[in-house]
């Protein structure tokens, strides 16, 4: 015969109640552990064996309130993960340091990436007039050169003997020239590299300050 249902009710006590009442009175236990035992099964005690303890478990007081979670200890694979991301880690708070130190120092120099772009076309404008010095020099060589090949050659016409000091000095005007044509391609290079790191700082500066540019940007001349 069933009970009647407001009896039920009087006689329902929560699980948790029972085995909180089956461990030992309240007034001797301080905490509760709630851990997993070999078979999956919860076990609810006053302590927790040694060999579930990497398993993971809960801390409860006697009121069944959880007061904190110990998780599962970390396989090896897991600790060497957790080691690489905490080098990645200190890694990317180094980038970080350092970015924020050059913007620092981009932002006392521009304030604005107009004032990069006019920075890039002085560095330019200089680096582009010892080119035209350069090239200048070699031009006034291949003159020089040119007069002492016509000299040569109508030595040679009249049968007379081309002195060595004259082929000596085309040799030497010859090397000159070739040693500043390099000159000029290491710098063009130098140039194109320099372009470079400015147009990233005009991109920076235009990030940092939220202006946009309004100058053009320069060419390598």
């Amino acid at each position: 015969m069933q009970l009647p249902v407001r009896l039920r009710k009087l006689t329902f006590i929560p699980v948790l109640s029972l085995l909180l009442a089956s461990i030992e009175p309240a007034s001797a236990a301080k905490v509760l552990y709630r851990y997993k035992n070999n078979e999956g099964v919860i076990v609810l005690g006053v302590s927790i064996p040694k060999e579930f303890q990497k398993n993971g478990y809960e801390i409860l007081n006697i009121k069944g309130r959880v007061l904190e979670t110990i998780p599962p200890a970390l396989t090896e694979e897991e600790k060497a993960d957790l080691r690489q991301q905490r080098r990645d880690d200190r890694v990317a708070k180094r980038r970080k340091e350092e970015q924020d130190k050059i913007d620092r120092q981009l932002l006392r120099m521009y304030s604005h990436p107009d004032d990069v772009i006019k920075a890039l076309t002085r560095k330019l404008r200089d680096m582009s007039g010892v080119k035209q010095l350069k090239q200048g020099t070699i031009s006034s060589l291949r003159s020089e050169l040119q007069d002492i090949q016509e000299d040569a050659a109508e030595r040679e016409r009249s049968g007379k003997t081309i002195p060595e000091k004259l082929l000596t000095k085309m040799d030497d005007i010859e090397i000159e020239i070739q040693s500043l044509k390099s000159e000029i391609e290491k710098q063009e290079k130098i140039m194109e590299s320099i372009r470079q790191d400015y147009l990233d700082d005009i991109n920076r500066v235009e990030f940092l300050t939220r202006k946009n540019p309004t100058l053009p940007i320069p060419e390598i001349p």
